[in-house]
C-alpha cells in the first residue's frame, strides 16, 4: 500500500528536452497528495478506532445485566407505579369532593346573603311607608292650619275694615 511518505519522496528523472510536465508543477502536486493521503490516514486511523470502542461498547450492552441490589426491581418498580396511581386518584376524588362541599357552602352561603339583604329592603320599605304615612298625617295638619290661619286673616281683615 502507498504511504504518505513514499509520495513525498518519489523523484522523477528530469530530461534533458524541455518536453513533459513542468518539475516544480509535478513537486507542488505532490506535496499536496501527500498532504491529502496523510489527512485520510489520520481519518482512517480515527474510524478505526471508533468501529473497535463501538463494538466493546456493543459487546458490554449484550451482556447481562446482573441486578444492582440498590436498583428496584421490574415488580417493585410496578408496585410503586399503581401506589402512585391510587394516591393521584384518592387526591383527584379528594378535591372533587372537597369541590363539591364549597359549592354546597356558597350556594348557602348566597341564599343567607339574599335572604338578608330581601330582609334589610323590607325593612328599609317599612321604615318608607312609616314615614309616607307620617308626613301624610303632617301634611294633613298643616293644612287644617293652614284654613284656621286663613279663617282668622279673614276675620282680622274684616274686623280691620270695620273699624276704619
Amino acid at each position: 500500500m502507498l504511504e504518505p511518505a513514499d509520495i513525498e519522496r518519489k523523484q522523477f528523472t528530469a530530461t534533458r528536452i524541455r518536453e513533459g510536465y513542468d518539475q516544480d508543477e509535478v513537486d507542488a502536486f505532490l506535496d499536496q497528495v501527500a498532504v491529502d493521503f496523510a489527512e485520510r490516514d489520520k481519518q482512517v486511523d480515527s474510524l478505526q478506532q471508533q468501529i473497535r470502542r463501538l463494538k466493546r461498547d456493543l459487546d458490554a450492552a449484550r451482556q447481562p445485566v446482573p441486578q444492582d441490589p440498590d436498583q428496584p426491581s421490574l415488580e417493585s418498580v410496578k408496585a410503586i407505579l399503581v401506589a402512585a396511581q391510587k394516591t393521584a386518584d384518592q387526591a383527584v376524588a379528594d378535591a372533587h369532593a372537597q369541590a363539591g362541599q364549597i359549592v354546597i357552602d356558597a350556594r348557602t352561603e348566597a341564599r343567607q346573603i339574599v335572604s338578608a339583604s330581601h330582609t334589610e329592603r323590607q325593612k328599609q320599605i317599612d321604615a318608607l311607608e312609616q314615614r309616607r304615612v307620617e308626613l301624610a298625617a303632617l301634611i294633613n295638619d298643616l293644612g287644617d292650619k293652614r284654613e284656621e290661619l286663613t279663617k282668622w286673616l279673614k276675620g282680622a281683615l274684616e274686623a280691620v275694615e270695620a273699624h276704619a
